[in-house]
């Protein structure tokens, strides 16, 4: 769950405060790990914004075998997942 920037502001000012994100977390309700989680990425880099989320890379495909597999479709565009696959 992304906390909002008011929460984010409120558990960094908080921790400059006590020094310590047990006791943030305490406060705020809200996890030691999270607390611990956003002051390193501020201090990383100097902002309490949300980091952009991405995707994880799951393609199985290097450049070479996307290269591959285009010119098999342009050659064969009728040819079945199974058969590009054994291709």
């Amino acid at each position: 769950m992304a906390y909002s920037m008011e929460f984010r502001i409120a558990a960094a000012n908080d921790y400059e405060e006590t020094g310590s994100s047990i006791e943030t977390a305490e406060k705020l309700c809200c996890s030691e790990s999270g607390v611990r989680r956003l002051m390193h990425c501020f201090g990383a880099t100097g902002s309490l914004e949300a980091l952009p989320t991405r995707p994880p890379d799951t393609s199985k495909l290097d450049a070479d075998d996307l290269e591959q597999l285009r010119q098999l479709i342009e050659q064969k565009p009728h040819m079945t997942p199974r058969e590009l696959a054994d291709a």
